[in-house]
């Protein structure tokens, strides 16, 4: 729910909004003058704050011009309280970036519908911020993630042509290695990208139906199998005997995704795992390595579609950091879920949350 801090100087007017809005589901936070609201506004994510105007100490207009000013705290939709009601006072409350203006006494009503109101503008405003960043991430990679491997077929191809009569077959043949390797990249990459839009867009054919985990695992094991062995990487899997409800092909991608990406960070010597689980009422399905591992910071990000991770691999591998966010997609579309654990030098763990199969279905 979102989070509301009321300020003000008077505990009874403070304990009256704090009835009405208590009533409507919200979490609720109190101030007592604008020192204690900019410190409170510092220790926590608040999604509005409703301000007194007259206040000793610092007043209402100094505390919006305070939070105005802090980058940190500049988003946050402000209402002010008050009982001035002159012509200065309005202008000089929108002039510091009030978002609305209610007089004392509040009327009950009018301050629970102020209240959603401007809850709303803002889960909107948040939700347009994303979608532009969404955008300009995808179009970002479309510019520039895809242009790499078109940009390597030509090179790649141009030398091949030029000199092909007076070359020795063997860098004929490492030349058509990295055309193919750079022909492989970009198709990956297309269609990792056309996923994503058919997923944001809705067009993402899914069929659900009963699978059994051990095959699943097996098979994208055996995908896995040659990079893998190429980085001297163990994988390893636990059979358990466990159905999921998934889609197969959604669900071998984002395994297949997931141990290439346990690969990539992985150093040669190290063991891949997949195992699954019952947790809670639901299946899990664990991949697991013992590779680099990341800071809070970098988990903090993973999910993200304008700021993500393309970290390169223990041998140089390259990505988009699209991979993770489809695998994300994918599971959503499950109603199924992604979580991440890792530490720092001692490796990644995702796991996979799942639906099981519906009562009576035949296994």
């Amino acid at each position: 729910m979102p989070l509301i801090l009321i300020v003000d100087d008077q505990a009874t007017n403070v304990q009256l909004v704090a009835n009405l809005l208590q009533a409507e589901g919200y979490d609720l936070a109190a101030a007592s003058g604008g020192a204690e609201c900019l410190t409170r506004l510092r220790q926590r994510d608040f999604d509005l704050v409703l301000l007194d105007i007259m206040m000793p100490e610092m007043d209402g207009f100094e505390v919006a011009r305070h939070m105005k000013t802090d980058p940190a705290l500049a988003h946050i939709p402000l209402i002010f309280l008050t009982a001035k009601t002159d012509e200065e006072s309005l202008a000089q409350a929108f002039g510091l970036g009030a978002a609305d203006f209610l007089t004392k006494p509040i009327r009950n009503q009018e301050l629970v519908v102020r209240v959603k109101t401007q809850l709303l503008l803002a889960e909107n405003q948040r939700r347009m911020q994303e979608d532009a960043a969404t955008k300009n991430r995808f179009f970002n990679i479309m510019a520039h993630d895809l242009k790499s491997p078109f940009n390597a077929l030509v090179g790649l191809s141009e030398i091949l042509l030029q000199n092909l009569t007076d070359m020795p077959p063997a860098e004929v043949r490492e030349l058509l290695v990295n055309i193919h390797a750079a022909a492989k990249n970009g198709a990956e990459l297309t269609e990792q990208l056309l996923n994503w839009a058919r997923a944001q867009t809705g067009r993402l054919q899914m069929a659900l139906e009963i699978l059994e985990t051990d095959l699943l695992q097996a098979e994208a094991l055996s995908a896995m199998a040659e990079l893998a062995q190429a980085k001297n990487v163990r994988l390893t899997t636990r059979p358990s005997g466990l159905l999921v409800y998934a889609d197969y092909n959604m669900l071998g991608s984002v395994l297949r995704n997931l141990l290439s990406n346990a690969i990539k960070f992985s150093h040669p010597g190290q063991e891949v795992t997949v195992r699954s689980q019952l947790a809670s009422g639901k299946l899990q399905i664990w991949v697991e390595d013992q590779g680099v591992g990341m800071r809070p910071e970098q988990l903090k990000q993973l999910f993200r579609l304008d700021q993500p991770q393309s970290t390169p691999g223990t041998a140089g591998e390259q990505g988009t950091g699209l991979g993770l966010i489809l695998c994300k997609e994918f599971l959503a579309q499950m109603q199924g879920g992604l979580g991440v654990e890792s530490t720092l030098g001692q490796g990644t763990r995702f796991c996979l949350s799942l639906p099981l199969p519906p009562a009576g279905e035949p296994g």
